[in-house]
């Protein structure tokens, strides 16, 4: 009985074997005439294209989480207008005051589209960074609920890494 059926898990392969792998099968393939070889060529380049953007945006994301947590410590995020604190060292951030405010304290030039559409990428492949996508938080007692994302900040000090703490940059 190996591994894999005593546990019940498959291992995946590092991305880089299988992008040898796809360019292995593309290849044999293109050999044996059942696509053409210019096929084969878009069909590689077409995955290229498609790593290098997920690589991009995967860099993306770790410079908004490194941002979001630096705001929060430095104070450039402010509780009540951009976040809320919540139990368990969480955090509800409403993405476009955040986003607004990165921007204009020159944290990046991230639209809030691009901003939200990175925080739902994260919510989708580090759900321990972001436990929750449309959650709807209360910012003051007159009513002013909001929808919001809840960033777990221990987890996500640790996806960027340890660093010293922040100073305001007032």
């Amino acid at each position: 009985m190996n591994a894999t059926a005593s546990t019940g898990v498959v291992p995946i392969a590092e991305p880089a074997e299988l992008i040898l792998e796809y360019q292995r099968v593309v290849a044999r393939l293109a050999q044996a005439r059942i696509i053409t070889p210019d096929e084969a060529v878009r069909r590689v380049r077409s995955m290229k294209r498609a790593r290098a953007l997920a690589e991009q945006r995967h860099e993306q994301l770790a410079e908004l989480v490194f941002h979001l947590v630096l705001s929060l410590d430095d104070g450039t995020l402010k509780e009540g207008e951009h976040f809320m604190r919540l139990a368990d060292d969480r955090v509800a951030l409403h993405p476009e005051a955040a986003a607004t405010a990165l921007y204009r304290a020159q944290r990046g030039r991230l639209l809030r589209r691009e901003v939200q559409s990175l925080l739902i990428l994260a919510a989708q492949q580090l759900p321990e960074i972001v436990p929750e996508r449309m959650a709807r938080v209360r910012f003051n007692r007159e009513g002013d609920r909001r929808r919001v994302v809840v960033l777990h900040l221990p987890s996500a000090q640790k996806f960027v890494g340890e660093r010293p703490k922040a100073v305001p940059a007032r």
